[in-house]
């Protein structure tokens, strides 16, 4: 109900998500943080979403799509006011407990570190390596990144990225060119 209620950012949430915190602090805490995001408060929203991301260095078990959309929710908290970046940046970086949303917390944690600045992004980029994800949007913020830090694996990432362009051309417009992680 606290989900519902947060996605019109709707004050009624509030006791939701208080109730919420008993049973589920990890959850209570993104679903806080989503709904001051929508209520148009980014320093709160990046206060409650940061206190979530490092609890999840502890708690395996929130909902997925809970956490998924929190994170979502931190990279526009941080597009929209970028001096908050490098707070949720450190909230998502570290290693959450049985790497709970490895791929998902990795990559915002790219985009994020990116708008701190190119090299900030540079360990959660390197910690996927070899075995990439093999999506546009990753393969081309790694050829950026990669490019602005002079990083040895730049010439990877350029062939990686011709591969990728190389092979989406060539499919059917209706097929995906993304393929799923390993």
């Amino acid at each position: 109900m606290a989900r519902a209620v947060k996605q019109l950012g709707d004050d009624r949430a509030l006791p939701l998500v208080q109730r919420l915190q008993s049973l589920e602090p990890t959850e209570a805490g993104a679903i806080l943080g989503m709904l001051l995001w929508r209520q148009g408060q980014p320093e709160a929203s990046a206060k409650a979403l940061g206190v979530a991301f490092r609890r999840l260095r502890l708690d395996p078990w929130p909902l997925e799509d809970v956490i998924s959309n929190a994170l979502n929710t931190a990279v526009f908290v941080a597009h929209a006011n970028p001096r908050l970046a490098p707070r949720l940046l450190e909230a998502i970086q570290q290693p959450a407990a049985a790497d709970y949303a490895y791929e998902m917390r990795g990559r915002m944690a790219c985009l994020i570190g990116k708008m701190v600045q190119p090299a900030a992004a540079l360990p959660a980029l390197v910690s996927f390596e070899p075995y990439v994800p093999w999506s546009e949007s990753f393969l081309k913020l790694r050829r950026q990144v990669y490019h602005a830090t002079g990083h040895p694996l730049a010439a990877q990432a350029d062939r990686d990225w011709e591969e990728f362009a190389r092979m989406a051309a060539e499919q059917p417009a209706e097929q995906s060119t993304d393929r799923p992680a390993n």
